[in-house]
C-alpha cells in the first residue's frame, strides 16, 4: 500500500510531466499586444516605463538584428557598463518583463532580437551579500544569485514609473 508521501512523489513528478505544456501555452498567450514599442536599438515597456536595449552589450543592433559577440563581464564590470542613464536592471525588473518559468516570450524575443543560448545569464542590479548578485536566465526565466566574479551576459535599461 503506498504510503502519503509516495502519493504526493507521484502527484508532483506527474504534474511537472504535463509542466512544458501548460507553461508553454501560458507564456505565449500572455504577451500583451501593443506593450514594447521599438525605437531603432531601444525598446519601451509601455507597462512599466522602462527602456530596454535590444542588444545585449557587446552586440549592435543593425537591420533588424542584433550582431556581434555578447560581452561577458563579472558584476562590478557590469555595474560600470551603463552611461548615460544606463543601468543594470533590478531583479524584479526583469521578473516584470519575463514570464515565469519561461523566460522572453517567442514574441518578445522577436522584439529584443535572438537571444545568444551560450549567453543565457545576465547580471541584475539586485545583490545579495558582498560577494553575490542575482542573475537571470532570459532563455528560461531562471533566477540564481550567482558569484560576482563570474562572466555573464549584461542588457541594460534605463527609466521606469
Amino acid at each position: 500500500m503506498p504510503m502519503r508521501g509516495d502519493i504526493a512523489v507521484a502527484t508532483v513528478i506527474a504534474a511537472l510531466a504535463y509542466a512544458p505544456v501548460a507553461f508553454g501555452a501560458a507564456c505565449e498567450d500572455a504577451v500583451q499586444p501593443g506593450r514594447f514599442v521599438v525605437q531603432g536599438d531601444e525598446v519601451q515597456d509601455t507597462k512599466t516605463g522602462l527602456t530596454w536595449q535590444r542588444c545585449s552589450v557587446g552586440q549592435k543592433f543593425a537591420g533588424d538584428a542584433c550582431s556581434g559577440a555578447v560581452q561577458a563581464m563579472t558584476w562590478d564590470q557590469a555595474k560600470r557598463a551603463g552611461r548615460g542613464g544606463w543601468r543594470l536592471p533590478t531583479l524584479d525588473e526583469y521578473n516584470g518583463l519575463m514570464m515565469q518559468p519561461c523566460g522572453l516570450s517567442t514574441e518578445q524575443k522577436k522584439v529584443f532580437g535572438a537571444l545568444d543560448p551560450l549567453a543565457s545569464s545576465y547580471w541584475t542590479g539586485t545583490a545579495t551579500e558582498n560577494n553575490l548578485a542575482w542573475t537571470v536566465g532570459l532563455n528560461n526565466g531562471s533566477t540564481f544569485n550567482g558569484y560576482r566574479t563570474a562572466p555573464n551576459a549584461v542588457r541594460l535599461v534605463k527609466g521606469g514609473k
